[in-house]
């Protein structure tokens, strides 16, 4: 992957991927088990997942004194099945101020009660901000692989990373 940037060539993005990507039966359960059909490029991108989305991830002591390791493939771009599963099962409908869409699904989270979700009738893959406080759905990326590519500079250069969102804004 190397090129972080606003630009995203598809075919290198999938060459890098693959080591932790899921298998054609995980998806068909995620699918089973909601009762939903993932769009092609949702399956693409877990049958692909990059490589990089786990490797960035960041271990340590945390204030509290407890060991932490976490990334992008445990909180904002799940790769795990289950984790899927259980994070679209939980979701409470009505909750919230802003009427949660059923196209909505969730890919992720930040750990904070918010989500990362895409559109299951969105053909240009483009990924939503669900901030539970209000706010409701706002885009914040074009594609998964933008998505991805955000991520990965957050958790290898935070201060870039906070410089180049702030020009987002």
């Amino acid at each position: 992957y190397g090129r972080v940037n606003t630009e995203f060539d598809r075919q290198a993005f999938l060459e890098c991927s693959g080591r932790f990507a899921m298998a054609l039966e995980d998806v068909g359960r995620i699918e089973a088990t909601l009762d939903t059909e993932l769009p092609d490029f949702y399956q693409q991108f877990l049958l692909n997942y990059p490589d990089k989305l786990v490797s960035v991830a960041k271990s340590g002591i945390s204030a509290d004194g407890n060991a932490f390791c976490e990334g992008p493939a445990d909180l904002e771009l799940l790769n795990h099945a289950d984790a899927i599963i259980a994070l679209n099962e939980r979701v409470p409908v009505g909750h919230w101020e802003t009427e949660w869409s059923p196209e909505q699904f969730i890919i992720g989270e930040n750990g904070c009660g918010d989500f990362f979700t895409i559109d299951l009738d969105d053909e240009y893959s483009s990924v939503f901000f669900f901030d539970h406080e209000g706010s409701g759905f706002d885009e914040i990326a074009g594609s998964l692989e933008e998505f991805a590519g955000d991520l990965i500079l957050k958790y290898t250069d935070i201060r870039k990373w906070a410089g180049r969102r702030s020009r987002q804004r």
